[in-house]
């Protein structure tokens, strides 16, 4: 009984191998890792041009689409006059006030600076960025009265020369370039140009 039962099993495995040995001799395809299923690098994104930071503010100036000057008259003390310079941003673009401004008395007979410039007060208080149609900055300013020191002859002048902090170092030109004639009320002012009687804070927010 047992000898049938090889024989019939006989046939039965002679034909798996046959298929094994034609399944490893066939032209037919065989599974391979195809490209496509291997996953294609992305390119990282780089920065348009149209993203990059905007421009720095640009520095105030004193054209026609700059800054405007006026003085504000405080209240006095012995021997001194208190008032405020404000500076207001008339133009259509922000601009930057960093620093303190310079000061002379206005020659009330000829267009130009008389007497000593202003000193500085204190430690500048950083950029101010004014925004545009009447952002403003101020400056504190006090003056010594001339009369009171006995060391000039007082000239009465009714106008200050206000220069930007960063304006060059030219030739006084009223309104064109890098002074501004700001009216203030009539005091004596000192033509002596060692005398300093004009005392500015720096440009802070307004």
């Amino acid at each position: 009984m047992n000898v049938r039962i090889g024989f019939l099993l006989l046939p039965v495995a002679f034909g798996l191998a046959l298929a094994g040995c034609a399944s490893g001799t066939s032209g037919g395809p065989v599974a391979t890792l195809s490209s496509a299923s291997t996953p294609e690098a992305t390119a990282t994104p780089t920065p348009s041009s149209a993203t990059s930071p905007p421009e720095a503010t640009a520095p105030c100036t004193l054209n026609a689409d700059g800054v405007d000057i006026s003085y504000l008259a405080g209240d006095g003390s012995a021997g001194h006059f208190h008032g405020t310079l404000v500076f207001t941003n008339v133009g259509s673009h922000s601009c930057l006030l960093e620093g303190f401004p310079i000061v002379y008395f206005g020659n009330p007979e000829v267009a130009g600076p008389i007497g000593a410039r202003s000193s500085a007060n204190g430690s500048p208080t950083g950029p101010v960025v004014l925004a545009p149609s009447g952002g403003a900055a101020v400056s504190e300013v006090t003056i010594t009265n001339a009369a009171v020191t006995g060391v000039c002859d007082p000239l009465e002048t009714s106008k200050l020369l206000v220069r930007l902090p960063d304006a060059p170092d030219i030739p006084y030109s009223d309104g064109i370039g890098w002074a501004r004639s700001v009216p203030i009320n009539p005091m004596p002012a000192c033509l002596d140009e060692s005398i300093g009687l004009i005392v500015v804070g720096s440009i802070d927010v307004g």
